[in-house]
């Protein structure tokens, strides 16, 4: 989805007021942490205090909101610049600025409960794909034959009565 600089601003603007936002996700590439239609709470993100491993929301140049996580940084003239892939994903973003930064990852409400990146599982996970990030390569391909196989099965109902 396309938002418009104002837009990103507002969002900015709402997480310091209100220390939080929530925006429901779309998308496969956090998958299996964050599915389509989780929602997921940001709070407000301090340049120095991420860390390789959390999940930032950040606007790209093309306009897009993403949530993908940090798997490098580096200072760039005194500024902090990440690099971010969704977990799925087999390649990572563009480089991040703080500019672009609107929050950082808290909570996941999915349909049977709620995740904190701080807690265990949250936890968890973010060790896993830090260690092996072509873990979710993996993922990605376990999701693209079942998606597959499903379609297969579902084409070859339609020949039974």
């Amino acid at each position: 989805m396309q938002y418009s600089a104002d837009s990103v601003e507002l969002l900015r603007l709402r997480i310091r007021q209100q220390g939080w936002i929530e925006i429901p996700s779309s998308g496969t590439s956090m998958y299996p942490l964050i599915t389509e239609g989780n929602l997921c709470r940001f709070h407000p993100a301090i340049p120095g205090q991420i860390k390789e491993g959390d999940i930032i929301l950040f606007s790209t140049a093309q306009g897009r909101l993403l949530g993908h996580r940090v798997f490098k940084m580096s200072r760039q003239n005194g500024q902090f610049e990440y690099l971010c892939k969704g977990d799925t994903n087999r390649f990572p973003d563009d480089p991040v600025t703080e500019t672009q930064i609107v929050g950082r990852l808290f909570i996941v409400r999915k349909r049977w409960c709620s995740l904190r990146t701080d807690g265990f599982i949250g936890r968890f996970w973010t060790k896993l794909m830090v260690l092996f990030p072509t873990g979710g390569l993996w993922i990605r391909w376990c999701l693209n034959r079942r998606s597959t196989l499903l379609t297969k099965i579902r084409g070859s109902m339609r020949h039974f009565p």
